[in-house]
């Protein structure tokens, strides 16, 4: 997988975001908390889970999911799950 970096990876989740919550931007302050500002549910959860996995090959766990509280947490797991994956 060729290398990439954390705007690339900002980029494709608020894409992926914009897509689930139906928002008209994608642009999105990495400060939001998923369920209390984006009004994430369960299914949002799974299917961000479901395109995070197809688009950069990466797998979250539910216990990771349990930590990830705002937008900042999903682009930091994404980057450092990537980044080890080339180490």
């Amino acid at each position: 997988m060729e290398k990439i970096d954390l705007e690339e990876i900002k980029k494709e989740v608020n894409c992926i975001v914009m897509e689930i919550i139906e928002s008209e931007s994608s642009e999105f302050d990495e400060s939001l908390e998923l369920i209390n500002d984006l009004e994430f549910d369960s299914m949002c959860f799974l299917e961000l889970s479901i395109q995070i996995q197809r688009e950069f090959g990466v797998i979250i766990s539910a216990p990771e999911w349990e930590k990830i509280n705002t937008l900042s947490k999903v682009y930091e797991t994404i980057y450092s799950k990537l980044k080890n994956e080339g180490d």
